[in-house]
This record gives C-alpha cells, sequence and structure tokens, in this order.
C-alpha cells in the first residue's frame, strides 16, 4: 500500500503528527534489526504495537489472490479501504518498507517472511462528519509513543500551511513536525538542485537586511519562531516566563498568540524571525555571547514598530528600525544591571515600561 502511494503521489500519513523519524533511531533500528533477524522475525507481532488505519470506506471482499507467483487459498479475504490515513504506526510501516525494498527476488521476500505479521487496525470515520473523534483518535493513538501535545498543534493546518508557503515561496524550512529536521537531513543529502534553490531564495532575503545565513539556518524550529512572536507581541518577559505553558493543552497564552498570528502575512511572520535570527547570530558572535538580549529586542522591536510590522522587504526602513531596536536594548540593559547585577536573574524580570520608553528616546539620538 505504501508504494503504490508512494508512486501515486498519495500522502498517506498527512494526518499523522510524527512522520517517518528515520532508520537510525533507537525504536526504529530495532524493529528493523527484528525483521532482519531470521529467527526473531517470527516473534514480530507480540514486540510491535502495530498499525492504526483510518479511511472514509472499508470493504470486505473475497477472492483468491496471485502475487509473485504464489496462489492464496481461495476465499481469501482482502480489505479494500478509500482515503486510507495511517495515524499510528508510521514508523512501523516505514521501517517494514525499508526491510522489504531491498529485496529484488519476491519469492525470496516471501519465502523470509511467511511466518512474520503485524497487527493492524482498521477504523472506518468520516473526517468530515465527526473532526473530533478523528483528532482524538490521531491524539490517544499516538499518546505512548513519545508524542507531546505540541507535535499534535504542530500538525494543525495553519501550520502545515505554513511549512509549504516558507518552503515555497522563501526557502525556509519550518520544523513544524517531529519528522521534519531528518526530512530536512534527507533534503540536504539527496536533493542538492532543491536545497540550492531553497538557499538562494533566502539568501536573496537575508543579505540586504545583515543576516548572513548558512545553509543549516534555512531551518525554521517552530517552538523558536512561537517564541520570537511571543516576545514581539507580548515582551520579552512572556517569552522567558511562560514558555513552559506555550503549547501545552488548553494554553490561554497559547490560544491569544495564534489569534495574532492568524492574521499576519507570512512577509510578517518572517519578518519578525528574521530580526530574531539576526540578533542570536550578533549574540552568538558576542563576547559575553549574551547581548544583545533576543526577546528584549523584539520587545523594543514592536514599540518602534508601534502598530505595523516593517517587511523585510522595505529594506532601509527595516535595518534602521533593527538598529535602533538594537541600541536601546543595551542602553536598557545596562541600565537594568546596575539594579540588578545578576543576568540570568534580570533578564526573567518583568521589564520596565518607563526605561524602555526612555531607552528609546536615547537611542535615536
Amino acid at each position: 500500500m505504501l508504494k503504490k502511494a508512494e508512486k501515486e503521489k498519495y500522502s498517506i500519513f498527512e494526518d499523522n503528527i510524527r512522520s517517518f523519524l528515520g532508520t537510525k533511531g533507537a525504536i526504529n533500528s530495532q524493529i528493523i534489526k527484528t525483521l532482519n533477524d531470521k529467527n526473531e522475525r517470527i516473534n514480530f507481532l507480540y514486540y510491535n504495537n502495530g498499525i492504526t488505519i483510518i479511511a472514509d470506506e472499508i470493504e470486505t471482499v473475497e477472492r483468491s489472490v496471485n502475487d509473485a507467483g504464489r496462489i492464496f487459498m481461495k476465499n481469501t479475504k482482502i480489505i479494500k479501504v478509500k482515503n486510507p490515513q495511517i495515524v499510528n504506526g508510521c514508523q512501523t510501516v516505514n521501517s517494514i518498507y525499508h526491510v522489504l525494498k531491498s529485496y529484488s527476488d519476491k519469492n525470496k521476500m516471501w519465502d523470509d517472511f511467511e511466518y512474520t505479521f503485524v497487527m493492524v487496525k482498521l477504523l472506518q470515520l468520516s473526517v468530515e462528519k465527526d473532526k473530533k473523534s478523528y483528532i482524538n483518535i490521531v491524539k490517544y493513538n499516538n499518546s505512548q509513543n513519545g508524542i507531546k501535545y505540541k507535535d499534535i498543534l504542530a500538525a494543525e493546518e495553519f501550520f502545515t500551511n505554513l511549512h509549504n508557503d516558507l518552503k515555497s515561496d522563501y526557502g525556509f524550512f519550518l520544523l513544524n513536525k517531529q519528522s521534519h529536521s531528518n526530512d530536512f537531513n534527507n533534503l540536504l543529502q539527496s536533493n542538492y538542485v532543491e536545497v540550492e534553490k531553497m538557499y538562494s531564495k533566502a539568501k536573496s532575503i537575508c543579505d540586504n537586511i545583515y543576516v548572513h545565513i548558512k545553509q543549516n539556518d534555512l531551518k525554521i524550529n517552530l517552538e523558536k519562531l512561537l517564541l520570537a512572536l511571543l516576545a514581539y507581541h507580548y515582551g520579552g518577559y512572556s517569552a522567558y516566563m511562560k514558555k513552559s505553558e506555550l503549547l501545552k493543552e488548553g494554553s490561554n497564552i497559547y490560544n491569544e498568540l495564534i489569534n495574532k498570528i492568524y492574521v499576519m502575512t507570512r512577509q510578517q511572520i518572517l519578518s519578525i524571525y528574521l530580526c530574531y535570527l539576526r540578533s542570536e547570530i550578533s549574540r552568538k558572535q558576542s563576547k559575553d555571547k549574551k547581548t544583545p538580549v533576543t526577546y528584549y529586542l523584539l520587545t523594543f522591536l514592536k514599540r518602534i514598530h508601534i502598530d505595523k510590522v516593517v517587511l523585510y522587504s522595505d529594506v532601509g526602513k527595516y535595518n534602521e528600525c533593527y538598529s535602533l531596536a538594537e541600541k536601546a536594548t543595551r542602553i536598557y540593559m545596562r541600565k537594568m544591571q546596575d539594579i540588578e547585577p545578576q543576568y540570568n536573574k534580570m533578564i526573567k524580570e518583568k521589564m520596565n515600561d518607563k526605561e524602555i520608553e526612555a531607552a528609546i528616546d536615547v537611542a535615536k539620538y
């Protein structure tokens, strides 16, 4: 089924919140090791949690099957599914596929795996009619395998669309699924032309605003992006102190932030992130590795912008605003360190509105 899906470019894991994590992880490498062991593979059914598939329609028919010259017993039950989605077992399916596709001789494959089985749970459910049940099935079927609620949020349609848009239009690769880091590494190794095309798009944007990126900077960690936007909209204090709440189920701060992000354009989101990236590059190159304090810089940037995000495409204005925010941040930090010399303690204090405005005024002159 996976082979056919690949051939027809059908996204069989579209609704899986994790996707394939590669063959080198502890779990997947053990699955592959078991399947490759002629004495152990017979126990695969007992070792593995199995696969869950949701489909719009499921039909059982009885007919004889001929595959690779082998005739199965008559009246073999065949399951036909319409619009199948593997919502749990992505690692199992891909690991099995990794092993089986190495067989050029189908008869040899049948001989080796004739008594190797995996449990499959098929559920007929209309996503259109019962979205809530569908989401809960995905959520709870994955709850025992290292899936956190933030992975479920990150797989929402908005972030999937943002991932696709950033990649195709701007050359950046948003890591909003656990598998995306592995996907990006595979892209670097297997598709040099596509990576160069992405890098060229991103670099043409960044060079104008003094953000000197490497290929690895094309990756945008979703949590870092959200924290940057949180610092911009709600201040650096929120980014430091509410980080643990941001991607939790029922999080008020997440709901408030996402409502703001929904009405932002892709260019606005990217413009703020690139200020974050520029500041982080500058901070890592500084002598103390601490300045400028990025989340504070984004706080100043919001005050300077007032109600309108200055886009990276407005190069002169963008660089002017960034420089002003960086100067104001350094002025503010010097003032605050006179009050609280301990850096880690100081940056987690609520920001002083009066001193913020004073720092901006001084930075202008």
